[in-house]
């Protein structure tokens, strides 16, 4: 299990965020309330995946 996950924040959607970490894409679901949080794409993002 992946618990922390930092690198470039790609997309975000309301319940699916795409973050480039090491050159690799990860689809990442996340919940409405994370999507109506910062960052906007294009910044590095870091999100705990627990």
């Amino acid at each position: 299990m992946i618990a922390l996950l930092r690198g470039l924040l790609l997309e975000k959607h309301p319940n699916q965020a795409i973050v480039e970490t090491g050159g690799v894409g990860y689809d990442v679901t996340i919940p409405v309330s994370t999507f109506t949080r910062p960052p906007d794409p294009g910044v590095e993002a870091m999100e705990e995946l627990l």
